[in-house]
């Protein structure tokens, strides 16, 4: 019962930070969204120019999801320092609410056929990656911190071993499914652009 607890408030924590980051690009002042608007035009609309260079969409992609998962991962690790988990999955939300909200407002229905065909569909499966990262980084953090505050030494530590292994598991599999995710967002770079 406690780990659909914390996936739910794992997931309302992103929302907020969705909602959050939407906030952020409506109280933008209109030079910096028609500047945001210039940089995702030549960005994603730009019509085969060769002098434009693309990054690596899969490596750039890869790179920032996989920290914000050992910063996650790490985060479960401390007794006291799960809660940043949380800031990271708000991090994320936050992001892709203001991207989102950029998109539709500087480029309507163009910006919103990009938002359905460049973010969406990895988004997906790295959405809830994360989700369930912070959730047993939360639950990984409680144990541990149960486990000091009533200070048997023996217990905790086969309860660690035992939670440990678990921990670790989860996120080599969120590792592999947030690559997946990556992987779908190079693919989809590629077709797109």
């Amino acid at each position: 019962m406690r780990e659909h607890k914390a996936i739910i408030f794992s997931a309302f924590v992103f929302l907020a930070g969705i909602s959050s980051g939407v906030f952020l690009e409506i109280s933008m002042n209109p030079a910096d969204k028609l500047q945001m608007a210039d940089f995702l035009g030549n960005y994603l609309f730009q019509d085969a120019d060769p002098t434009f260079a693309y990054p690596a969409p899969f490596l750039s992609s890869a790179a920032g999801n996989l920290f914000l998962l050992l910063l996650i991962f790490l985060s479960g690790l401390s007794a006291i320092g799960f809660p940043a988990a949380y800031i990271v999955l708000l991090y994320k939300g936050a992001s892709l609410g203001f991207a989102a909200g950029v998109l539709i407002e500087s480029f309507a229905f163009k910006g919103a056929l990009s938002l359905a065909l460049t973010m969406f569909p990895q988004n997906i499966v790295i959405i809830p990656a994360f989700v369930v990262a912070a959730a047993a980084a939360c639950q990984y953090g409680f144990e541990a911190f149960s486990a000091m505050h009533k200070g048997h030494r023996k217990r905790m530590k086969n309860a660690f071993r035992q939670s440990g292994k678990r921990y670790l598991i989860t996120n080599a599999v969120l590792a592999g499914v947030i690559l997946l995710g990556c992987a779908i967002e190079g693919l989809l770079a590629l077709i797109v652009v």
